[in-house]
């Protein structure tokens, strides 16, 4: 058998792959600092907002939420998206129910319920009907989370789909479905938004 000698490693070597691996590292750690940074913001399509579940449209069962995305998409404009004007009841007798038109104003912000459906009323056990986001009714994390989500459509212009259980918790095979869709004036701005929500069953899965 043919022996092998290995030279030592001189000084400037050692410091070479000493150096190297700090750069890896380094680098390990900046991009993970990137990547939790992007969390933070928001970046993605499934950001839980204060706990709560964004989800795409495929993920969503209820029916009424469909019906209501559609609705809304098909007031689209190759250049404009839906505003009030756009948005007739006689058209969607179905959904009536489950409206929420919620007037945004950007700066100081608020968020004022123009109108709620009797399905939302009996949901929350309080008809928000002429009321504003507030803080003391909803507590702080839900002013919070209503907050996000009226500041993300405003700034996204796209429609928002979530699930919320808050309500529901001990009745695990349901769930609240809603999408938040954004409508807006005649300078392109959001200034309303048109959310449907309702309460769904989800299918039992096979064991």
């Amino acid at each position: 058998m043919v022996g092998l000698s290995i030279a030592p490693l001189s000084y400037a070597k050692r410091h070479d792959i000493i150096s190297l691996g700090w750069g890896l590292m380094i680098g390990e750690l900046f991009a993970l600092h990137v990547l939790l940074m992007l969390v933070a913001r928001g970046i993605g399509r499934h950001r839980p907002l204060c706990g709560m579940p964004i989800l795409s449209p495929n993920e969503i069962g209820s029916p009424i939420v469909h019906a209501a995305h559609d609705y809304w998409r098909s007031k689209v404009k190759p250049d404009r998206l839906p505003s009030r004007r756009d948005i007739d009841p006689a058209e969607i007798p179905k959904l009536l129910r489950h409206v929420l038109l919620t007037e945004i104003r950007a700066e100081p912000f608020q968020a004022h319920y123009r109108l709620a459906g009797t399905a939302l009323a009996e949901i929350y056990g309080f008809d928000y009907t002429g009321t504003d986001l507030s803080r003391e009714r909803e507590g702080d994390e839900g002013y919070a989370y209503y907050v996000e989500i009226y500041r993300r459509i405003c700034r996204e212009k796209a429609p928002l789909f979530g699930c919320d259980g808050v309500h529901i918790r001990d009745r695990p095979h349901i769930q609240y479905d809603w999408v938040e869709l954004p409508l807006v004036d005649d300078s392109g701005a959001v200034a309303m938004t048109f959310a449907v929500g309702e309460l769904y069953k989800r299918p039992k899965t096979a064991r």
